[in-house]
């Protein structure tokens, strides 16, 4: 496992997995600064050739969504039978949709999103995650989820949508 962070936080996320580890020596366990998206290329595909790449972009700067296709597109590439789970803020549509446009459509790719707040108020109102070669079955298990979520934020006017953006072969 690979993780990048901001640099205070990398510290403390070392310090954590050596503690949850304590006795075990794991290698492809570990840490590396920023940026992890510029790096993701250099550690796929791994020895073991499977496994699962989540990214979280801290979404600071516009063109994070851009950045993240480019990426993933090269990764999928590179190790097209990976598992990449994608998370992003839903603030808009336009973005998302340009997103979408930009990926290859050879892996099977689903996409949720859970908005928990009515669509009509500004700012982030849910998050959407994209993955990539899904484990079987995994549509079902989110789309349960998500209907148990929902009550939860069911005075925000929350709600939830799944989507197959490329359906598996």
């Amino acid at each position: 496992m690979t993780t990048q962070s901001r640099p205070p936080a990398t510290a403390l996320l070392r310090a954590r997995v050596r503690a949850a580890l304590l006795y075990r020596a794991t290698p492809s366990l570990g840490t590396r600064p920023p940026d992890g998206l510029a790096a993701l290329n250099a550690f796929v595909p791994p020895k073991e050739r499977r496994g699962l790449v989540f990214i979280d972009p801290p979404f600071e700067s516009t063109d994070e969504f851009a950045l993240a296709g480019d990426t993933l597109n090269s990764a999928l590439r590179k190790w097209s039978t990976g598992i990449y789970a994608f998370w992003y803020p839903i603030k808009g549509r336009s973005q998302i949709s340009k997103f979408r446009r930009m990926l290859v459509e050879e892996a099977p790719t689903f996409c949720t999103e859970f908005l928990a707040y009515a669509k009509t108020q500004d700012g982030l109102t849910g998050s959407g995650l994209v993955v990539f070669n899904p484990p079987w079955q995994f549509d079902k298990d989110v789309n349960a989820i998500c209907r148990a979520l929902v009550p939860i934020f069911e005075d925000s006017g929350s709600g939830f949508s799944t989507d197959w953006w490329t359906r598996p072969h």
